[in-house]
């Protein structure tokens, strides 16, 4: 009854294999839609019938800023994204010294689930905050912005993760060198983009 937000990078487990969003769409109020994904399980090609697996469910991780990063740029030039998603999992199973057993993204995560919510414990929701400028090795890595503070508390968490997983598996101590406010104000007089959506607004 109310629309329904997908954010670039969501995943969902279960069908054939697990997928993550391309990019971020609002789905209409009683609507039915195909949305486009990429698949983050190279190794499975069929139904796991184990529980209700057979169906999509809903999963609290985001790819990580690789692979979202990886995958956008491929999207921004208008190439496809499946191959470059394959590989940035299996780049990040070599980083990390983990093999899944169907190079899934969620196995990697999972694998190192304690220990990044043992870094996002310093990080905590501000009052109002809708967004974050995310800074690793030195270098400003992403801005991520929201609509309004409760959809960003959503998705707080998440998208945390998705950074510190890059913190973990390339970690170079190094103060910052990159302008923050130089960084905003570049983008502040950026001229954006717009395509359509299939969704509510404009991509």
């Amino acid at each position: 009854n109310v629309p329904l937000v997908l954010i670039d990078g969501d995943e969902i487990v279960g069908a054939k294999q697990n997928r993550i969003m391309n990019r971020s769409l609002i789905v209409p109020p009683l609507t039915t839609m195909e949305v486009s994904v990429s698949c983050t399980e190279q190794g499975r090609w069929h139904y796991d019938r184990t529980g209700d697996r057979a169906h999509f469910d809903y999963s609290d991780i985001a790819a990580d800023f690789s692979t979202r990063r990886n995958k956008a740029h491929d999207l921004y030039e208008n190439d496809s994204c499946q191959s470059t998603v394959w590989n940035s999992i299996h780049d990040l199973e070599r980083k990390t010294s983990f093999r899944s057993r169907t190079s899934a993204l969620h196995d990697n995560i999972i694998n190192l689930r304690s220990k990044l919510d043992g870094y996002l414990k310093n990080f905590h929701v501000d009052y109002g905050q809708c967004g974050a400028i995310f800074i690793i090795n030195g270098e400003i890595k992403g801005l991520e912005l929201f609509a309004n503070p409760s959809l960003y508390q959503d998705y707080h968490e998440k998208i945390f993760r998705s950074y510190i997983m890059e913190a973990i598996v390339d970690y170079r101590p190094k103060y910052c060198s990159d302008n923050v406010y130089g960084f905003l104000r570049e983008i502040s007089h950026s001229e954006f983009r717009t395509s359509p959506s299939k969704g509510i607004g404009r991509h």
